[in-house]
């Protein structure tokens, strides 16, 4: 009978660790500090308060939670604490993780807006039109944007990015170190940062890469990709699988269409590390400039070809010089032509269209003497 006190002190103990923690709902539309404590959901503002009244909480201390829920027009600022599972943001909430936050994965709904201003999570899933802006040395391992979800990426790191499904994402500045795979209709464009390893556009997807730097470059299933900027430095840029690119500038070190790839360049330094053009399997690579000449050797004294034109397999281990529309310089380009790859060396437009104005001039003055 003595022990019997102890024996009830134990199933005590046990029934309170086994207990699950608390939940919590906060929707009266005032402010409220959350910086201590244990809970296994809290939820904001579902239902919401009168309108336009919304719930503010601010997260952080020491305070934990396994799921932590926003609804409707309430903010949720997470500065310190810890969201174990899932931060799930719906409706029109607004949410803000600082330095001192770690969320293990955030879910973005409906026009929800993530702002990550520092602080760790392990992945961020946005969907349906929800914003999310990362910025200040954010730290995200993995990004997937779906469903016309709009990203932005100024100073963050990111290990992985997946745009998908209509999405946009916009890279200011910051890194993706393991690589970018953009699909099904999603718009990526790119004004600064870098790409550790590679970008890859598919199945109908576009990027746009203004400036920054990426190692190599991937096109195919009728993606679409285009450089605009000098500041582009890639090693390797493929259009394959009816993919095409559009290179108006950028810093190059080797341009590979195959498979039904399409490449147009206009501008751009491809006289980097590895100087090649490959084309191989009913590709195409159309190159827009001036003064193009094909030679047989390296140090150009066997002239085979000049001027405009298509080049075929027959020209394979060539020598190409020109000037491209923009002004830059080709400067002994190998060309590397297979199969029934091609490579279309075409006069400038303006030229053309310049050329034909004089012609017309030329016989409407020659009509007018005969006339006289």
């Amino acid at each position: 009978m003595k022990r019997q006190p102890i024996l009830v002190l134990v199933i005590i103990l046990l029934i309170g660790v086994f207990l699950p923690c608390k939940a919590d709902l906060f929707n009266d539309g005032g402010v409220h500090n959350i910086t201590s404590g244990s809970y296994s959901v809290i939820t904001v503002d579902n239902p919401p308060p009168t309108a336009p009244a919304f719930t503010t909480v601010n997260y952080g201390g020491t305070a934990y939670t396994e799921l932590l829920e926003s609804y409707s027009n309430s903010q949720v600022t997470v500065n310190g604490g810890w969201i174990d599972d899932f931060f799930y943001a719906y409706d029109n909430s607004q949410v803000t993780l600082l330095n001192n936050g770690v969320v293990n994965f955030f879910l973005g709904y409906d026009n929800s807006q993530v702002t990550v201003n520092g602080g760790d999570s392990l992945g961020i899933n946005a969907y349906d039109n929800s914003q999310v802006s990362l910025l200040n040395n954010a730290r995200i391992m993995g990004l997937l944007p779906y469903g016309n979800s709009n990203v932005t990426i100024d100073g963050a790191y990111v290990d992985l990015l997946l745009p998908h499904d209509n999405s946009q994402v916009t890279i200011n500045s910051g890194s993706i170190s393991k690589g970018v795979t953009t699909s099904g209709n999603s718009q990526i464009t790119m004004n600064g940062g870098t790409i550790g390893t590679y970008l890859q556009v598919i199945d109908n997807a576009q990027a746009t890469v203004n400036s920054g730097y990426m190692e190599t470059l991937s096109v195919s299933g009728h993606g679409q990709a285009i450089f605009n900027d000098t500041i582009a430095i890639i090693e390797r840029v493929t259009a394959h699988q009816h993919g095409q690119i559009t290179v108006n500038d950028g810093l190059f070190a080797d341009l590979t269409s195959s498979q039904y790839g399409q490449i147009t360049v206009k501008g751009g330094d491809i006289n980097g590390i590895i100087t090649d053009f490959g084309v191989t399997g009913n590709s195409l690579i159309t190159i827009y400039g001036s003064n193009f000449n094909v030679y047989g050797d390296y140090a150009l004294s066997n002239l085979l070809f000049s001027g405009y034109g298509i080049l075929d397999s027959t020209y394979n281990g060539c020598y190409l010089t020109g000037t491209l529309l923009n002004g830059d310089y080709l400067n002994r380009n190998v060309l590397y032509i297979q199969d029934f790859g091609q490579i279309h060396l075409t006069p400038v437009p303006s030229a053309v269209i310049l050329g034909s104005l004089g012609l017309t001039f030329s016989g409407w003055m020659l009509k007018r003497k005969r006339m006289l």
